[in-house]
């Protein structure tokens, strides 16, 4: 997709808060609203046609009139694809932000003025999408999230054993984020704490930061470099908690606290792994990149 359908699409991709959340997970709901961050690229087929949905609802059911977006789908849309209607007035509000943020830089940049307008760019990027709706789903390449990467999982600790092993083997970049040591904490025994641990991870003073995969120059040896340390917003801190606990961990969960440095400081998170399954919660998690697999 060509840059000028950047902005319309700014809001789902800065969706999660905590950008490194590539893997999906669905919702309680059976659609899960924050896939969307996840780039085509280090996708899986499936997770290509919940973005493919996403963006039909964005593309089709909205519409610019003076630099305003225009909502012309129904709660019914929504609930045909499986959508919360919690997550269409989430969506309305950030859409209607984004035309706001839209708005503003233009008024700081008057020479934008007599460019195009954000009717003209939405449709632009509309026109394209609908011309192009398979475009990107061929060749899709599979993932392993980082957790179940390398050795097999056999327990709620082969996760963290794998991440460490992978942090060490296979992850580079400016940020210079070390991981240092581990502790079980044990199963999480109520809600207060799973909050606690969860509040913790999505202070304003933990960093988060991006993801991009690379390979070697083969072509197959894996590469995850990641961007500078930044700082959540208060909105998406709270958001990515709020949703964490609503749909992603639970009393009984397994949870180890990981002690990592970056920009020389140490910080301490939370790692949470389901006992039913040993898989790690990816969603909103700091560490949580994927590895392609074309890379074993």
């Amino acid at each position: 997709m060509k840059h000028y359908s950047l902005i319309s699409l700014f809001l789902i991709l800065s969706v999660s808060g905590c950008s490194c959340a590539l893997k999906g997970h669905e919702g309680t709901d059976g659609f899960d609203p924050y896939i969307s961050a996840i780039p085509d690229s280090m996708a899986t087929g499936s997770q290509i046609t919940v973005k493919k949905a996403l963006e039909n609802i964005i593309y089709t059911g909205v519409s610019v009139e003076d630099d305003r977006y225009v909502f012309n789908f129904t709660k019914d849309d929504f609930s045909r694809l499986g959508i919360s209607e919690k997550y269409c007035k989430w969506l309305k509000c950030n859409m209607r932000k984004e035309a706001g943020n839209y708005r503003k830089l233009l008024r700081q940049n008057p020479v934008l003025k007599s460019g195009t307008s954000l009717e003209e760019m939405f449709e632009s990027a509309k026109k394209e999408y609908l011309e192009n709706t398979e475009k990107g789903t061929e060749q899709i390449m599979p993932t392993t999230d980082i957790f179940r990467y390398g050795s097999p999982v056999q327990c709620s600790e082969d996760n963290i054993k794998n991440l460490f092993g992978n942090w060490t083997a296979l992850v580079t970049g400016s940020s210079d984020i070390r991981l240092l040591s581990y502790n079980y904490e044990g199963p999480a025994k109520d809600r207060k704490q799973l909050w606690k641990y969860v509040s913790h991870n999505h202070s304003a003073e933990m960093p988060y930061w991006s993801y991009s995969s690379d390979f070697d120059s083969n072509g197959n040896a894996p590469h995850i470099v990641t961007g500078e340390p930044l700082r959540q917003k208060a909105g998406n801190r709270k958001f990515a908690a709020k949703a964490l606990m609503a749909h992603f961990v639970s009393v009984g969960d397994h949870v180890y606290s990981v002690k990592f440095s970056a920009e020389d400081k140490e910080y301490m998170y939370y790692i949470f792994v389901k006992p039913d399954t040993n898989r790690v919660v990816t969603k909103f998690n700091a560490f949580g990149c994927s590895i392609p697999d074309m890379a074993v």
